[in-house]
């Protein structure tokens, strides 16, 4: 809000849907530009090569460095979602349906490295929607339990991360109808498939739940194949709405 004149924005486009495209670029008051590397006078040889390198030509297929997806985004400037990228489709709303068959909380502990989660899920036939209500670090479980105490159901339960059970116990106390996750065996690669079983929905407002959505990915091994099972990263929020989904929907 103290910005005088202008400001200038730089991205490499690694989404195809996200909100710079979708409430950034289309402003009046927004000029475009869209560049390449090729368009830096600056930039160093060895930064050159290795971008020209994922260009589909024949000696980089000869070379096995071909890769579609960093040439179009690094190389182009374009859109363009990666191979290994879990959620590929997906859908921003408006608002949470009214009428469901199901609706349930998931929760996730984190303390200061890691937030805090709280996600409300609704199903509604082969529709999941999907909001987050809680993205907070530093939160001891009184301090939970004060951020989320008027916003939530009561006659719907918050299923959360059963490696805790001392803070399910003390938020039970406090009164939150919270249970433990169901774990086992492959229960993160169960989870996701089931999450995808559905046409996936976000609230509009559910920025880091989007930003999770957008990058969780499948891990890569060392050839360079795409193993079906998702990096244990960036799933603060992901990681709750499984929980909250297998629970109750089998």
């Amino acid at each position: 809000m103290r910005c005088r004149r202008f400001w200038i924005g730089d991205y490499n486009p690694k989404f195809v849907n996200h909100w710079v495209f979708n409430r950034i670029l289309n402003r009046p008051d927004v000029n475009y530009c869209h560049s390449t590397f090729l368009d830096n006078p600056f930039i160093s040889k060895i930064e050159r090569e290795k971008i020209l390198s994922y260009q589909p030509t024949e000696e980089n297929k000869i070379n096995g460095t071909v890769d579609a997806y960093m040439w179009n985004v690094y190389g182009l400037g374009l859109r363009c979602v990666s191979d290994h990228i879990v959620f590929r489709r997906w859908q921003e709303c408006d608002s949470m349906p009214d009428d469901y068959e199901l609706k349930v909380y998931g929760m996730d502990f984190g303390y200061m490295a890691d937030p805090s989660t709280l996600i409300e899920i609704r199903v509604v036939g082969n529709n999941l929607y999907c909001k987050e209500l809680l993205y907070k670090t530093g939160l001891l479980n009184k301090d939970i339990y004060d951020n989320i105490k008027d916003i939530i159901d009561y006659n719907t339960y918050i299923v959360a991360d059963s490696a805790e059970p001392k803070s399910i116990v003390e938020l039970r106390i406090l009164g939150l109808p919270i249970i433990e996750a169901t774990k086992g065996p492959d229960s993160i690669k169960y989870g996701v498939n089931k999450i995808l079983q559905y046409n996936l929905f976000i609230e509009k407002n559910s920025l880091n739940l989007q930003n999770e959505i957008r990058n969780y990915q499948y891990m890569i091994d060392k050839q360079g194949n795409v193993l079906n099972i998702p990096v244990d990263k960036d799933n603060h929020l992901i990681d709750p709405l499984r929980y909250a989904l297998t629970k109750f929907v089998r």
